[in-house]
């Protein structure tokens, strides 16, 4: 019993049972100590307690408690809250825009997802990836303010070939002759010669 004592009474283990004391006094100070006796008393509410501690899910929690402080850690940096906190503002705004429930209806669907992600990851996709600077270089050589023209000559176009009745077969010089009168088709050429010639002005191959 004396070596007990003797041995409690050494001055680093007073000082931590100082401290102790100091954080039960606090505890008593701000009511605490008095819920965790309510708690005591109430064997229902320590036996729910218990058995939520006490369980293989809370053991393997504990059991890993270095990955959890790993978490933690990482939940706490700055830049992850700051990175939740973007997450977070992105789904409240689904949710407001009513994009959300389409969104969760897709991700339920596995068929469909499974057709939206054949969709997006095939090898078609997986080249225009791979292609993709020199399509965004193409696309800047591009004078998009001549776009109505591109649309309305390959939807003139389109319209010329939808009905057969207008493709009229060749099948000699003298059927050229003949559509050569026709002042659409002399109108038609013109313009396809425009376009060469102006291609044929610009052209650099080594630019191609």
């Amino acid at each position: 019993m004396e070596e007990k004592l003797a041995d409690m009474l050494e001055d680093n283990k007073v000082i931590t049972l100082s401290k102790l004391m100091g954080v039960l006094e606090k505890l008593d100070r701000y009511g605490f100590l008095d819920v965790v006796n309510g708690l005591l008393e109430d064997e229902e509410t320590v036996g729910k307690v218990i058995g939520a501690v006490v369980n293989d899910q809370f053991l393997s929690l504990f059991g890993r408690g270095n990955e959890v402080m790993d978490l933690l850690d990482l939940l706490t940096n700055g830049e992850t809250v700051g990175a939740l906190k973007d997450v977070v503002e992105l789904y409240s705004t689904f949710k407001r825009t009513g994009i959300m429930e389409p969104l969760a209806g897709l991700l339920r669907d596995e068929e469909l997802l499974g057709k939206v992600i054949g969709a997006v990851v095939n090898d078609s996709t997986l080249t225009l990836a791979t292609k993709w600077n020199e399509i965004v270089d193409s696309l800047a050589k591009i004078d998009f303010s001549q776009l109505k023209y591109y649309v309305s000559a390959i939807s003139l176009y389109g319209n010329g070939i939808r009905d057969p009745n207008k493709v009229v077969p060749i099948r000699g010089f003298m059927d050229i002759l003949k559509l050569l009168k026709d002042p659409d088709v002399q109108r038609g050429i013109g313009i396809l010669l425009a376009g060469l010639k102006e291609l044929g002005r610009s052209y650099d191959a080594s630019k191609l």
